[in-house]
């Protein structure tokens, strides 16, 4: 709103438009004087139309012929005060006409007031809602921020455990590589071991049949001879007994060991079993291994000694 306005200032406008050949309005006398507000131009404009007769009143007598005849002197007077009615009459409806212009524009101000506030309730709803929209930004992004800080350690901790792994899976690479080479010679050992005994076995089975052999050729021998020595045959029947007694010994005793040394066959060929399922194991549970397995070293078969003949 406008300041510095005065009655003065607004009644010597008018005063000027009305010298200029103008009907003084609100909006002529704001662009006259470059400023004033609608309702300060309006009320002192009402002012100046209220004083507007008595002043051309007093005008009018300081312009009247005071040696004029009595008939002109009232003709004039009926004239001027025509004059002053119809310039009432205009400053009437010029008046209603600006009071009207002046309740348009109260009522555009107040519709642009209202509309002010309306916008400036929708500015602060609108500001509380970018505030609470950056709150929750914020909030979210120390939240995303966090998940960032907490991924980095996961990931720094995955590294850690990826190398603890990879280090773990190495040696465990090693230990397998270890076990098999030490299972390949095992096994190579037992498979000349049983080479070996099957070799000691066949021809213990050998000896043992030649043995057979001639212990049953010499019974036939004995026979023979007993048959052929009638006259020493008591004497010869206990000599043959005796000796075929020696030689069922001998001959129970190569049974005996013909059974051992098949036991000792089938306990290697065991061993060989238990070797190779243990060695399938490995081979299955070696990549998934997560501690260092200690293998404990495989007992070797001993060699049975060669029985002395």
């Amino acid at each position: 709103m406008a300041r510095g306005i005065t009655e003065n200032d607004v009644h010597h406008a008018a005063d000027a438009l009305v010298a200029a050949g103008e009907r003084p309005t609100v909006e002529r006398i704001r662009a006259h004087l470059g400023t004033g507000s609608p309702n300060t131009v309006t009320r002192w404009l009402d002012t100046w139309w209220r004083q507007l007769g008595p002043r051309l009143q007093r005008h009018a007598m300081q312009v009247a012929l005071p040696e004029a005849p009595e008939s002109v002197a009232r003709l004039a007077g009926q004239l001027w005060s025509h004059a002053l009615a119809e310039a009432r009459q205009q400053a009437d409806a010029a008046l209603e006409q600006d009071r009207h212009t002046l309740d348009k524009e109260r009522a555009r101000q107040q519709d642009e007031r209202d509309a002010a506030l309306v916008d400036a309730r929708d500015a602060r709803q609108v500001a509380a809602e970018a505030r609470s929209a950056c709150d929750l930004a914020l909030a979210q992004a120390r939240e995303l921020q966090q998940l960032v800080d907490q991924l980095k350690a996961q990931t720094t901790d995955l590294a850690v455990q990826r190398d603890g792994a990879q280090g773990r899976a190495d040696r465990l690479d090693a230990e397998l590589l270890a076990l098999t080479t030490r299972f390949e010679e095992h096994k190579a050992g037992a498979e000349r071991e049983r080479d070996a005994l099957d070799a000691h076995r066949r021809a213990f089975e050998d000896r043992a049949h030649q043995e057979i052999d001639l212990a049953r050729q010499a019974t036939k021998e004995a026979r023979s001879e007993m048959a052929i020595a009638l006259k020493g045959r008591d004497a010869r029947e206990l000599t043959l007994a005796r000796e075929r007694d020696e030689a069922v010994q001998r001959s129970a005793a190569v049974q005996g060991e013909l059974g051992a040394q098949r036991a000792r066959c089938q306990a290697l060929e065991e061993q060989l079993g238990v070797l190779q399922r243990a060695w399938a194991q490995v081979g299955v549970a070696a990549p998934g291994r997560r501690k260092t397995a200690t293998a404990a070293p495989a007992r070797r078969v001993r060699k049975p000694k060669a029985r002395a003949d």
